[in-house]
């Protein structure tokens, strides 16, 4: 028996020949797939016999605009807050003896 996770694209991005023996009621065994990005699409379970019970997808929650939008303010004000800083700060004139 194969379990296979699959791209948008249909390609293989990890497959795995699975054996193990289920001697008596209720067994069987756990396996799982974790990836560093968001890009499994499909999985497939392939093979004579092959059944899946309690299949768990776990995605880890992007963050929304709230924070991107956070850092966007910050950014604004310590531009508005440098531009009246430099425009408090007085002119020096220098003059020179003749």
């Amino acid at each position: 028996m194969y379990i296979s996770a699959l791209d948008i694209n249909g390609n293989i991005l990890e497959s795995y020949d699975l054996s193990f023996s289920t001697s008596g009621f209720n067994s069987g065994a756990s396996f799982y797939i974790q990836r560093n990005s968001f890009d499994i699409a499909t999985f497939r379970v392939g093979d004579s016999y092959a059944g899946i019970a309690n299949f768990t997808y776990n995605a880890v929650p992007v963050p929304g605009p709230l924070p991107i939008l956070g850092v966007a303010a910050s950014f604004g004000y310590s531009r508005k807050l440098r531009k009246r800083i430099k425009s408090s700060k007085p002119e020096v004139i220098s003059t020179t003896a003749l």
